[in-house]
């Protein structure tokens, strides 16, 4: 902790100073102080500027990017986020796995924002990215997003087919159950927008039993549905 970034001052070591800086900045965010996050951040990133690190650079300007995002402040967000992508392109980073969560984050700021044809053009990119790398944990993450913005276009059949393909990746920790659920949820949204009510029943049902397990407060609102639907 601060202990550690003490130590670091003392040594002169700035690389290990930038590192113990974004964990101990990490920690903050995680733990609700954003103020004592940006700080840390801020630094880290001052640090591995001025030692030329450009991938420890990239590393502080994602942790910002969150930490503005759970603050709300979203356009800010989307700025270290584009801001870490443009380092990654000067390093010849722009198809790996960073650039591809730099992306998928992007577009759900943008979507956030209300800014889903935006969005859209950053929601494609990291698919692509994750199926060259062979990552099926991050490629269901990415078609989700891509399915969730094309349901907010009001484009049913693409958030229905890209939901569809966000299922097929496996699901098998709890990281994917979440993923498994937002999947299930766009689908079954996709689908009651589209009248097909029995594909939206499936999905909605596939649902609900991760919701609860997760503790998550969109079961109540499945339910809902699932009431409308059996009495319709």
């Amino acid at each position: 902790g601060e202990v550690g970034v003490r130590s670091a001052r003392l040594l002169g070591d700035d690389a290990v100073l930038a590192a113990v800086l974004s964990v101990l900045a990490m920690g903050y965010s995680f733990t609700g102080q954003p103020a004592d996050a940006e700080r840390c951040f801020t630094e880290a990133l001052e640090v591995w500027r001025r030692t030329g690190d450009r991938m420890g650079e990239t590393v502080a300007l994602n942790g910002m990017a969150v930490n503005l995002y759970t603050q709300g402040r979203l356009e800010e967000a989307v700025g270290c986020q584009r801001a870490a992508l443009t380092v990654l392109a000067g390093l010849g980073e722009q198809r790996s796995s960073s650039a591809g969560t730099a992306l998928n984050n992007i577009a759900e700021m943008l979507g956030s924002l209300n800014r889903h044809d935006e969005a859209l053009v950053c929601a494609e990119q990291p698919v692509a990215i994750y199926q060259e790398i062979g990552d099926p944990f991050a490629v269901s993450i990415t078609e989700t997003t891509l399915a969730q913005t094309y349901l907010a276009l009001g484009r049913h059949e693409d958030a229905a087919r890209h939901s569809q393909r966000a299922l097929s990746a496996r699901h098998d920790t709890v990281g994917e159950s979440a993923s498994r659920a937002d999947a299930l949820c766009c689908l079954a949204s996709a689908m009651a927008a589209s009248a097909v009510q029995g594909e939206a029943r499936d999905a909605w049902q596939a649902a609900l039993p991760v919701l609860d397990r997760l503790g998550d407060p969109r079961a109540a609102g499945v339910r809902d549905e699932l009431a409308s639907i059996g009495a319709s």
